[in-house]
């Protein structure tokens, strides 16, 4: 035969050449190679399908502690009955034709009331808290994430129908759900709010100026009715993702926020600015010219914050039928919606002065605010920082005294901050999320 480097035998009639060519590791018999490489490689397989149920069940939506695997198991098959139920609720909205909700899949409001937002039992703060969202059919895939990351956290909530196929998804899931479109149909602003909904396409609400602002004065009339129940409301639009409990923040539990227990409203912001987000001299932005965010706003129960939502629905109802008193520029109430009405409230201002920029009438507001709200304004500046003598925690962040001329004298605004409420530029662009770990 020829010349070649010797074979070991390592199994009935096989062999490999132990020459220059495969040389086994120094002092491993070269028979042992194959079996070592398979054990080898049934270790890491077994070392990554470890890892991964590790990782799975320490994910931020859940606690990383020891638990029972039964109690994990049993999760597990929640889960994927949840997930599996997500699949067919989307498919079957997204099916033209798709059974229409029955009549047993709508509750008259008047019942829905006592069974979905019935008075909190004692005064404690998880007691008065809710955490609210308005969807309607057209946002359901929004609508479906939003729960299922709430449901995650545990938190007290509710969706704000505007639609029956929403409220039949809602009750097949078990979502505590109200129908804010079937509620006070003889309340002519509740028949403006829907006039206005009606009148829009329900797939794309918010491209609709009177279908937005009608959507605004339903959600208005529900706030207030939570508010007069004695709950502290949480509103938060649709596409936010909850990761978590937001309750110690917003009542004051952390120190760096100790002032938000003075609060009546906490509202999110437009802010981009880091440094001037967490400056406590300016918190949130507070003195930037940027526009407070009715994306995520806190709710205090209390008689200031029932003027201020009513308020807020009565400008939202002027705006849905554009009259002169509007001042809207040739009649036409366009570039305009809820969140640029409360920052006119915050602000002190009458309906349209943020949006139509008359110098005149301006200057008039500007003496009339300085007139009935001096209390308000710190020098030039408006919001004044509520200081130690009312309650301020040295190191908090601050929150300002702020009026609204003949309507509240005296409320308290803090701005919820951006590394944790964040806006879509801080959150994507600015990965602010990142800066904490």
């Amino acid at each position: 035969p020829a010349a070649g480097p010797p074979l070991r035998q390592i199994g009935p009639g096989r062999g490999v050449p132990c020459g220059e060519e495969a040389l086994p590791p120094p002092g491993l018999p070269c028979s042992m190679i194959r079996p070592t490489a398979v054990v080898i490689a049934c270790l890491l397989i077994a070392s990554l399908l470890l890892n991964y149920r590790y990782v799975a069940y320490t994910t931020p939506s859940q606690d990383a502690c020891p638990r029972d695997p039964r109690a994990a198991s049993a999760a597990d098959a929640r889960r994927a009955r949840s997930m599996s139920q997500a699949k067919h609720t989307l498919a079957n909205a997204a099916d033209p034709d798709a059974t229409a909700p029955t009549a047993r899949h709508i509750v008259h409001p008047a019942s829905r009331a006592a069974s979905s937002s019935t008075a909190p039992a004692d005064d404690s703060e998880d007691a008065r808290f809710i955490i609210v969202t308005f969807a309607t059919k057209g946002v359901l895939d929004f609508a479906l994430n939003w729960v299922l990351h709430i449901r995650e956290l545990r938190l007290p909530h509710m969706m704000g129908a505007m639609d029956d196929k929403l409220v039949q998804v809602c009750e097949d899931w078990g979502v505590p759900v109200h129908a804010v479109h079937r509620d006070n149909p003889s309340d002519a602003n509740s028949k403006e709010g829907l006039t206005g909904v009606l009148s829009a396409n329900m797939a794309n609400l918010r491209g609709s100026d009177k279908g937005f602002a009608g959507l605004g004065v339903l959600k208005t009339l529900f706030i207030q009715r939570l508010l007069r129940e004695g709950r502290d409301v949480l509103i938060s639009d649709t596409d936010t993702a909850w990761f978590k409990d937001p309750r110690p923040l917003v009542y004051g539990h952390e120190p760096l926020h100790a002032d938000f227990a003075l609060a009546d409203l906490l509202i999110s912001t437009d802010c981009i600015d880091a440094t001037d987000d967490e400056n406590p001299l300016n918190s949130g932005c507070w003195h930037t010219p940027v526009q407070k965010n009715t994306g995520m706003m806190f709710f205090r129960s209390n008689p200031r914050m029932l003027t201020f939502v009513h308020e807020w629905e009565e400008r939202l109802v002027i705006y849905t039928k554009c009259p002169p008193e509007a001042g809207a520029k040739d009649g036409k109430c366009t570039g305009y919606n809820d969140q640029n009405l409360l920052n006119e409230m915050i602000e002190g201002r009458p309906l349209g002065s943020a949006v139509w920029h008359d110098g005149r009438m301006n200057a008039k507001h500007n003496e009339l605010r300085r007139a009935r709200c001096a209390h308000a304004f710190n020098g030039g500046s408006y919001g004044v920082p509520v200081n130690e003598s009312r309650g301020h925690v040295e190191g908090s962040h601050r929150v300002y005294q702020v009026c609204m001329p003949d309507k509240i004298d005296r409320f308290v605004v803090g701005i919820l901050p951006t590394i944790h409420f964040a806006n879509g530029h801080s959150f994507f662009v600015q990965q602010r999320f990142l800066t904490t770990g």
